[in-house]
């Protein structure tokens, strides 16, 4: 269609808004037109075509299109006689085009209003992705064997072609084809054009995954229409600490979903696990400094099992309290193994769900077996942290068993590169330094099984959430390759550092502990002797007891392995050593030096203390024997009361935060800019050096002060450059961040 002037434009309107019906000459003389014109080419082939029938409907339709095409050229004859001259043909394309733009304007509209529906609650559109999904997985389960796995791009496409499918189906019919090019063609429109978006985009959001505050321990969150069952330790104002209480509600929570029998008749089947925790974020920004970068733990899934809060709040009702205190202690313990035993080792004779854990902190070495068990999926950000260094505490055993099964999965996996020899002792016995266990070293462990960055754990979580909607047996294929999609690298890891130290130092099982200590001596490098000045610092007795204990681990089955640990811990709170640690000295029993080691007989005997059934002290023969153990409950002063933290300004180039005291100059390449601006102008009670005026809250001394002018800085000009993208004024988001502001 050829490009068409205001003027002709002008007439075309005039003519569609003519008003015919108030024209007496038009009407008195319309008649007389159209049977001058008499039937057009296409109505005389119709009537002479007598062979073919021709559908009624059909037919009703093109006598009523000729019609009105008919009276069309009527309106344009009288129109164009008695009023204003124009082409009809072009007027027909006009009216085309005008069409074209209303139907596209009407289809916007329609697509605009499928986004905003509320697909998450159509009970029948989440019934029936299931099959879908199914059909997703087995096809990506066959193209993986030609190395052609779906990327996130490809995914989040099928999944908005099965929501437009669906919803011009059952809700609204849509032009799906054309729904998707118009989709395609404005995300691509909206895809910034400056080079440097990603500093100032995608730097995470201040909803980092599932955050979920409960006034209860627990949320559980069940699938509307079947799915998975969402478990989140949502109580960070108690730091999640675990009492037996909370213990035992997380254990029927999770009872609950694995031995639901998916008979429910509404078919609301559970599929799996989505396991995760509201974490304790105890971070506090700070201007940037030129100390060593260095990262900062801030994060924390738990404060553990409510040791250090039995101890002190049975501390504080009497000092004579010794018995009652390792009572507790040694309830609460076994309590936690006994919640592992039948999570993991005696699980009920069902179907088992999987069970996917989302760590977004640091792990505490008592609970550990909650949340990296081997059974589970588990997906760690950078914030992971395992500190599983060896140091005297409630119950200072490491999780041999962790460590056991991670060993034994690497040894027969042929995909993974093998472990060191010993570096299960290695750990067991690690100063902080060494056994601080990040992602990288969690990965390489097997201790977790993906890494993703805290910034995209919203998009991961919800997609997991999505996929887990596909049917057994093949939910956690579903959900595994939703998760490789956001698996990244983490970064080197630290095991390979010293990979030959350890296995020279630990690989060998004949090599005592005084042996170690004097290879360590000879050694005489940083990293032995950061080993030898954690352990002088330690009861040498608790170090020979792990040794022994991760040792003995490597041909003791699964149960054996957690009734040891829990032995030891036990007989640890039963030992003088305990007793030392509590009062906060050092006088430990036995000594790592071989020469000060004269009597053999007394060392064996502190460790059969630990070892042997025979010793293993009865903590329940007291006086108060028929009295239960005392068991701790969280009360309002184990809640912690958040910081106030101020309003933090954010970089618009850099992505860098402003500190406590709202400043950022010296990583920001506007805030000087917006600095000097401010300063121009002259603050609450500044004086005109001239005039002597003096500003108030709602005035300004601009009017009245001759210097005000030359103080200001005037606004950026068009031609002015970004001094990073090279972008000018009018284009700069930085700029526009700044004007904004």
């Amino acid at each position: 269609m050829a490009t068409l002037t205001t003027a002709q434009k002008k007439v075309f309107e005039d003519f569609k808004t003519y008003p015919w019906l108030e024209d007496k000459v038009f009407q008195s003389g319309v008649h007389t037109i159209l049977r001058s014109m008499g039937p057009t080419n296409q109505e005389k082939q119709l009537n002479q075509d007598t062979k073919t029938p021709v559908n009624q409907d059909y037919d009703s339709f093109y006598h009523d299109s000729q019609n009105t095409l008919q009276l069309l050229r009527a309106k344009h004859f009288y129109y164009s006689k008695f009023k204003q001259s124009f082409d009809f043909g072009q007027y027909l394309d006009y009216e085309l085009e005008q069409q074209k733009e209303q139907e596209r304007l009407e289809n916007i509209a329609k697509y605009e209003r499928m986004e905003k529906y509320d697909f998450d609650n159509d009970e029948k559109y989440i019934k029936g992705l299931p099959n879908i999904i199914k059909s997703w997985v087995l096809q990506q389960v066959q193209d993986s064997k030609t190395g052609k796995l779906w990327d996130k791009t490809h995914l989040d496409a099928e999944f908005v072609k099965a929501k437009a499918f669906y919803y011009s189906a059952c809700i609204e019919h849509v032009d799906v084809i054309d729904y998707l090019t118009w989709k395609n063609a404005k995300e691509q429109k909206e895809e910034p054009a400056c080079p440097f978006a990603n500093l100032w985009q995608n730097k995470g959001k201040a909803d980092l995954g599932p955050q979920v505050i409960a006034e209860e321990f627990l949320s559980v969150e069940a699938s509307k229409f079947g799915g998975p069952t969402t478990i989140t330790l949502a109580s960070p104002h108690s730091q999640n600490m675990i009492t037996i209480a909370r213990l035992n509600q997380l254990e029927k929570a999770l009872n609950e979903v694995y031995l639901d029998d998916n008979n429910d008749t509404s078919g609301n089947e559970v599929t799996s696990v989505l396991m995760t925790a509201t974490v304790v974020d105890n971070s506090d920004w700070t201007t940037a400094t030129d100390d060593r970068i260095g990262t900062k733990d801030t994060k924390m899934i738990s404060s553990g099992l409510a040791y250090e809060a039995t101890y002190q709040h049975l501390k504080q009702e009497s000092d004579d309290n010794e018995s009652k205190i390792i009572r507790a202690l040694d309830h609460l313990g076994a309590a936690y193994y006994k919640f592992v035993r039948h999570q993991h080792l005696q699980p009920p004779p069902s179907t088992s769900k999987p069970t996917f854990t989302f760590i977004n902190g640091q792990v505490p070495l008592d609970l550990s077996y909650v949340t990296l068990w081997h059974g589970y999926l588990r997906v760690a950000t950078e914030h992971a942290l395992f500190q599983c260094d060896m140091k005297p505490s409630h119950a200072p055993i490491p999780p041999l068993l962790l460590f056991q099964i991670s060993d034994n999965r690497i040894k027969a996996s042929n995909n993974k590169p093998s472990l060191p020899a010993g570096w299960d002792v290695y750990l067991a016995l690690a100063p902080p330094d060494l056994g601080r266990l990040r992602a990288p070293e969690l990965l390489r462990l097997g201790l977790v099984d993906v890494f993703v960055p805290e910034n995209q754990l919203t998009d991961v979580f919800s997609n997991a959430k999505r996929m887990a909607l596909c049917p057994p047996p093949l939910t956690s294929t579903a959900v595994q390759l939703a998760l490789a999609l956001h698996h990244s690298y983490p970064g080197p890891e630290r095991i390979n550092t010293w990979q030959k130290e350890i296995s020279q130092i630990f690989g060998s099982d004949e090599t005592s502990l005084h042996a170690i200590v004097s290879q360590l001596k000879q050694m005489d490098n940083p990293w032995s002797r950061k080993i030898l000045d954690h352990w002088a610092s330690l009861p040498p007795t608790l170090i020979k007891v792990v040794l022994k204990a991760a040792r003995l681990a490597r041909t003791m089955a699964p149960l054996e392995i957690l009734t040891l640990e829990e032995r030891l811990n036990r007989q640890w709170r039963h030992s003088p050593d305990y007793q030392q640690f509590l009062r906060g000295e050092t006088n430990w029993q036995g000594s790592l030096d071989e020469e000060e080691c004269n009597d053999v007989d007394d060392e064996d005997a502190l460790l059969a203390f630990y070892f042997d059934d025979d010793e293993t002290p009865n903590s329940i023969n007291t006086d108060n024997a028929k009295d239960e153990p005392f068991v701790y409950q969280v009360s309002e002063k184990d809640m912690v009361v958040p910081a106030s933290t101020t309003t933090e300004s954010v970089c618009p180039v850099t992505g860098q935060r402003s500190g406590n005291n709202n400043t950022m100059a010296g990583g920001c390449p506007m805030a000087a800019k917006q600095q000097q601006q401010q300063q121009s102008v002259p603050a609450n009670g500044g004086v005109c050096p001239v005039t002597g005026q003096k500003s108030s809250d709602n005035t300004s001394v601009a009017a009245a002060c001759p210097m005000a002018g030359d103080q200001q800085q005037p606004p950026l000009g068009s031609d002015a450059v970004c001094p990073i993208t090279g972008q000018s004024n009018g284009t700069c988001p930085a700029n526009a961040a700044q004007n904004v502001g």
